[in-house]
């Protein structure tokens, strides 16, 4: 390979990692020249190295969800049918509605017409590259000229799971998630022949300017065709029998495990509304009521926790519950067991919780106490068991399984990717059983671990340095989840950070033996300030701030108005003048890009009563942010309706 040729693979990746060595000019024009010499890498797709994340060029946001009644199973009628209400543009009353899939989300990059990257959700703005699990299910080129994001769902046929893999995975999405996971092998090359990629929207992104591009424009792009998108256009009154005939289709039609289905504006008119920090909000899903089945539990596995609490989970007869084989769910805790009386030989309807995760919630015949066989000690540290209330716990403080678990979910709090249970466990084993340590680098580094024997040198090890070389900074009730005080959890931790950094704060409601000793000069408190003295040395410690001078304020629709790409940019401007994100229902201004607007935050009581100013952002800003010159344009608006009409 050649010196420009290295320089040509280098430039693309620092580009889609978001840190450009050159300019797009200056790239394209080296392109060019490798082009003219007939050089192959300007073919090469993707840049297998699972250790890299790369951006997505707009945020992959979660969706806004109603849900239908689990127990009678009535769809959310008067929610859906105000929200597209509150949706209309003109004269548009109808409203797209297309598939849930329950899959795993990706997001293709194309430019100038040629497929550069897939990238996993990852955590929604950056994800991995697997671009080469997917690169014979996707056209390699399209005719669309600069930068394409086409996002969709990669899933398995119903059909080819239950023939080939039923027996050995508990659902399609996790076999999925499974191959995306692992690198390319013999094995996962014959799966990956059975992986579909289903595209939900297509945008075009010049600068700031985000363009939605009808799906219509998928099929004649190659894509969806297998497996063509179910698209229908519906009028905001006919939601009870539309919702139904969806149900139909997932049920009976569907070549794909379905969870709901989502209601979307127009494309044309998705920029009117914009996008919060969450979720776009031109776009809403439709949960379906979870099916359910009756089984039979054969017996009863005991699961160590992570505060050492045995939880216990039912082992049933296989059973097939919306074409997956179920064999196991949780029965939550040990009082659930004897209340319920679920031992062996009872029967139970399950449902899947979320259309993911099997969950009992009815006993319909109750097992054999004869059979019901409870540890007595613990699996790790042999201490007697102790019952509080409904559960079944370990007390020993110096429990190694305890310590383990929470040496576990305090590495989670690093975000350490690609460094698994594992590498996590090998960690644990060698002796560095105080996460806080790993942040140390006189304390933690390669050298120290290899020199333990249980971990050798090699690419996984070098990750698990480069990742933690990459932690600049981490919140103080970071640092206190990780500590690894016993029964610590993120509410307790964030009021005893605003404790320490000496901002308002208030215990009310939490456990007192968890929080109290944090006081200055008891042994917790001790114990935290010589961990922080420490830290200080290596990275930044982010205190929490002082938000009871702040001004609470929400938004609703988009900030194109004011020139501004997202609600974000609008709020980094807003707390620079003491302003604070919150709920409608804490807000003190409610900021939105049309006085006139229908929206839920429009008709929330508060702003009918008159408590909460309303301003648009122009206003907002000419009042409150003085010194801000915005560079408003007006969104225009047509009233053109779709056509075509549901079913």
């Amino acid at each position: 390979m050649t010196n420009k040729e290295k320089l040509y693979l280098d430039a693309k990746r620092t580009y889609y990692q978001g840190n450009p060595i050159m300019s797009d000019r200056e790239f394209d024009e080296l392109e060019l020249e490798l082009k003219n010499e007939n050089s192959k890498v300007i073919d090469m797709v993707g840049f297998g190295d699972r250790k890299l994340k790369f951006p997505h060029i707009t945020p992959m946001l979660s969706l806004a969800k109603y849900q239908t009644n689990k127990t009678t199973g009535k769809p959310p009628i008067e929610d859906a049918t105000n929200w597209m209400k509150n949706h209309i543009v003109g004269k548009q009353e109808h409203f797209e509605w297309t598939p849930k899939f329950d899959g795993n989300a990706c997001s293709l990059q194309y430019k100038n017409g040629k497929l550069h990257i897939a990238l996993s959700r990852g955590n929604g703005t950056t994800g991995r590259d697997i671009t080469d699990k997917i690169y014979n299910q996707v056209p390699k080129t399209i005719p669309i000229k600069g930068n394409v994001e086409i996002r969709g769902e990669i899933v398995m046929p119903r059909n080819i799971f239950n023939k080939k893999y039923a027996e050995d995975f508990a659902n399609e999405r996790n076999l999925v998630a499974g191959i995306l996971n692992k690198d390319v092998t013999p094995e996962t090359k014959d799966r990956l022949k059975d992986i579909v990629f289903m595209a939900v929207e297509i945008k075009a992104i010049d600068g700031k300017t985000v363009e939605y591009i009808s799906t219509d424009k998928l099929t004649e792009l190659g894509f969806n065709q297998q497996y063509p998108l179910e698209k229908h256009w519906v009028h905001y009154s006919d939601f009870e029998t539309c919702f139904y005939k969806m149900q139909e289709y997932r049920e009976k039609r569907s070549p794909f495990l379905l969870d709901g289905f989502v209601i979307k504006v127009a494309e044309k008119y998705r920029n009117n509304f914009g996008e919060n920090s969450h979720a776009p909000n031109w776009a809403v899903a439709i949960k379906f009521s979870p099916k359910d089945v009756s089984t039979t539990n054969k017996t009863i596995q005991w699961n160590f926790g992570k505060t050492g609490e045995l939880i216990p989970v039912g082992i049933f007869e296989p059973v097939n519950l919306d074409g997956t084989m179920v064999k196991r769910a949780s029965l939550y805790n040990y009082g659930f067991v004897i209340a319920n009386k679920v031992y062996p030989g009872s029967t139970v309807t399950i449902v899947k919780a979320g259309d993911i995760i099997p969950q009992v919630i009815d006993v319909t015949s109750p097992g054999d106490i004869s059979k019901f066989n409870a540890p007595t000690h613990c699996p790790h540290c042999n201490s007697k068991l102790v019952v509080e209330d409904v559960h079944l716990l370990c007390k020993n403080e110096d429990c190694s399984g305890i310590k383990r678990a929470m040496f576990s979910q305090a590495i989670g709090k690093l975000n350490l990717f690609g460094v698994g249970g594992v590498m996590v466990n090998d960690i644990f084993d060698s002796g560095f059983t105080n996460a806080i340590d790993l942040l140390n680098p006189l304390k933690f580094n390669k050298t120290a671990l290899i020199a333990k024997g249980i971990v050798t040198d090699g690419k996984i090890v070098d990750n698990l340095f480069s990742e933690i070389e990459k932690i600049k900074e981490l919140p103080l009730q970071n640092i206190i989840l990780m500590m690894g005080y016993q029964g610590m959890g993120n509410t307790t931790s964030a009021q005893i950070a605003n404790m320490v950094a000496g901002v308002p704060y208030s215990f009310s409601g939490l456990q007192k033996t968890i929080v109290e000793g944090f006081e200055p000069g008891k042994p917790k408190r001790v114990k935290l300030d010589n961990a922080i003295g420490e830290l200080m040395q290596f990275i930044d410690i982010k205190m929490p701030e002082d938000l009871s001078s702040k001004i609470g304020l929400e938004m609703t629709g988009g900030t194109k108005e004011i020139g501004l790409a997202s609600k974000d940019e609008f709020m980094d401007i807003a707390k620079k003048y003491g302003f604070i994100h919150t709920k409608i229902s804490e807000a003190k201004i409610l900021v939105t890009n049309d006085l006139n607007s229908k929206t839920g935050k429009m008709n929330h009581k508060k702003v009918k009563s008159g408590e909460i100013e309303v301003l648009t952002y122009s206003q907002f800003l000419d009042k409150y942010c003085k010194g801000f010159v915005s560079n408003a344009t007006t969104p225009k608006q047509t009233t053109k309706a779709p056509s075509k009409t549901l079913f």
